[in-house]
């Protein structure tokens, strides 16, 4: 289920002993999974019948929206070039 990701949230939330992923709701592909010592941002799209997964980076050196920002952009390149 997609939540609207936030960084107030994201800085108050636990890891609680097994890692959660969350997707966003704003930014769809836009993924952050929560572990014991990081929490990192990634990808995931379907391109030309190809998933993709990649990490963009860690909260909170990288926010909320400069992560939607990322993912923004590198779906407007895939797009071109698909």
């Amino acid at each position: 289920m997609a939540t609207r990701l936030t960084n107030s949230d994201l800085k108050n939330f636990k890891y609680e002993g097994k890692r959660i992923r969350l997707s966003d709701s704003v930014e769809e592909g836009l993924l952050v999974t929560v572990g014991a010592k990081t929490k990192t941002f990634s990808v995931y799209v379907k391109v030309a019948g190809q998933r993709l997964y990649e990490t963009l980076g860690y909260f909170p050196e990288l926010s909320v929206d400069e992560a939607r920002e990322k993912v923004r952009k590198m779906k407007k390149t895939l797009c071109a070039k698909g």
